[in-house]
């Protein structure tokens, strides 16, 4: 179900990419070419242009940021460890969590699709914090134990109620059960009332 899903990601994020993106340039690019063509005296149209001109800068921003959730091609070009490390800021950015990056550089040498298995399990883990967890701190730890990768994430936030994992409903706690049953790992969840959630998955490479 998860490689299905991979690969619907990709279609929409080329959609996204292709398309909607290159209409909002396109916008931007009619926007100043009205503002060009008014009156200077005319400062309420400038001020609403220019107004309009800032919001579209918003949204592309948004819309890149959908894409590289989407479809991280930064793992083809940075790497699983600066992929992971680069969504952490723009997370801690844009939810005023602190987001702490322990990563062994070493080492890793993965296929893609693993790559893209553990970091969707990031990105899962990150946005589940963001959602439910109070947290105000948020740590990635990513290292290797002679032949085990160990991804750990784990806050400070509210915990977890150990009923929400086993009722079949928490669909971002499955997904992430079942990219690491692909991937052959172990993976274990806790939450302790008031201390936190940690997420550890183990992986022998």
């Amino acid at each position: 179900m998860d490689i299905i899903l991979d690969e619907e990601r990709a279609r929409i994020a080329r959609n996204i990419h292709d398309d909607l993106s290159q209409e909002m340039v396109a916008l931007q690019l009619e926007l100043s070419h009205l503002q060009e063509s008014i009156s200077s005296e005319d400062r309420q149209s400038h001020k609403l242009i220019e107004h309009l001109r800032s919001r579209v800068l918003v949204v592309l921003d948004k819309m890149q940021s959908i894409v590289s959730e989407l479809r991280p091609d930064a793992l083809e070009v940075l790497g699983l460890i600066h992929s992971i490390e680069r969504y952490a800021q723009d997370f801690e950015s844009r939810t005023g969590i602190t987001c702490q990056c322990q990563m062994e550089e070493c080492f890793i040498e993965l296929d893609n699709m693993q790559n893209t298995h553990l970091y969707r399990i990031v990105l899962e883990a990150l946005n589940n914090v963001a959602r439910h967890s109070g947290a105000s701190l948020v740590k990635v730890r990513l290292s290797l134990e002679q032949s085990t990768l160990i991804l750990e994430i784990s806050d400070n936030g509210k915990g977890m109620d150990p009923k929400v994992t086993l009722n079949g409903k928490a669909f971002g706690i499955l997904g992430m059960k079942d990219r690491a049953k692909y991937l052959g790992g172990e993976f274990k969840i806790k939450g302790v009332a008031g201390k936190g959630t940690l997420i550890k998955l183990k992986l022998a490479i």
